[in-house]
């Protein structure tokens, strides 16, 4: 009886050990950094060699608001400086661009300038670099490249492996060559095709996720999808867990071989979009790990938190500082220039 007793719960504590729980032990700290970023719909990006985290541009308040061509970084002692002088003619401000680090140049990719009200704005096709080995931080514009897919913002980008930058826009997929020329790739499979304002993340040194997203007749996605980068096929994947509600504007951060953490985003109300008044924000975060084409959402229960905010930044802080969360906006008014470290 003894040695069945034994044996059954040897089984339960296997079982335990092998099966994904439901709520994950993670941390959220917010991190006292007198004055930072007040932004949402700005770009962020890891420079890994010099533990730093830098960001630019982004929309400074509620729709309407102008936007800014503001440089900052965060550093490994948890403080934030602006970049007084980054280039005599850097990029002007812009909102909703993308940026990714490939061989320790940042890239910032299209992206759109509101201009004066009512104007309609500009979507853009640049393409500026920050040589991330200088002292001083100084934009400059790739001349003999614009982006090949033509103007684009709502856009994602990120870097997979050491030598593979991928963009992600609603047309299809854009990549930087080894020779660094930008050209549209081709893909198979079942793509995140009409969505803009996805979640991207790299997943391995050869795929990359992408999460939610909106269509331009504002119908959200909680679907997610697998890029592989050596055959350029899509999966999307099986998930056998309840995950996140479908959702626009969350963000993605890689933690590990097959995993990434997805925060925030804004969700629809049962009244719809309502030109933008629909718009609810959140505040969950979750794990998604991806096995083939099956993946597992593990949510994160904290006791404290951020605010729930879309449009936020979510990337590496430093090499052991866990997850840097910076800015966002929630459409009930609220845009945020707090700090926080998910750990």
């Amino acid at each position: 009886m003894m040695k069945s007793v034994a044996k059954l719960l040897c089984c339960l504590l296997l079982l335990f050990l092998l099966c994904p729980t439901t709520a994950l032990a993670w941390t959220w700290t917010a991190v006292p950094v007198g004055k930072a970023p007040r932004v949402s719909g700005h770009v962020a990006a890891t420079d890994a060699k010099k533990d730093r985290v830098i960001v630019f541009g982004g929309l400074t308040g509620n729709a309407g608001s102008p936007c800014t061509d503001q440089l900052w970084t965060f550093s490994d002692n948890k403080e934030w400086s602006l970049v007084k002088n980054s280039g005599s003619s850097g990029p002007g401000p812009r909102m909703y661009s993308a940026a990714a680090v490939l061989h320790d140049t940042l890239y910032l990719v299209g992206g759109w300038d509101p201009g004066a009200p009512k104007s309609g704005g500009t979507f853009l096709d640049e393409i500026w670099t920050l040589d991330l080995t200088a002292e001083n931080l100084e934009w400059k514009k790739e001349e003999s490249n614009t982006l090949p897919c033509g103007p684009v913002s709502r856009h994602a980008a990120c870097t997979v492996g050491d030598d593979t930058l991928v963009v992600h826009t609603f047309r299809g997929v854009v990549v930087l060559t080894s020779d660094g020329e930008w050209k549209e790739q081709e893909t198979s499979g079942e793509a995140p095709e009409g969505l803009s304002m996805c979640a991207m993340s790299p997943l391995t040194d050869t795929s990359l996720l992408v999460f939610g997203g909106s269509t331009q007749t504002q119908q959200l996605s909680a679907d997610a999808f697998v890029l592989d980068t050596k055959t350029w096929e899509w999966t999307k994947l099986d998930c056998s867990s309840a995950g996140p509600s479908p959702r626009a504007s969350p963000s993605a951060a890689h933690i590990g071989d097959n995993q990434c953490v997805i925060f925030g985003g804004a969700s629809l109300g049962d009244g719809g979009y309502q030109g933008g008044a629909g718009l609810q924000a959140q505040g969950d975060a979750w794990v998604l790990t991806v096995d083939g084409s099956k993946c597992v959402w593990e949510k994160i229960e904290t006791s404290n938190g951020p605010k729930p905010r879309l449009a936020a930044s979510l990337c590496s802080a430093s090499s052991d500082s866990g997850l840097l969360l910076q800015g966002g906006w929630d459409p009930a008014g609220e845009t945020f220039e707090d700090t926080w470290i998910l750990q």
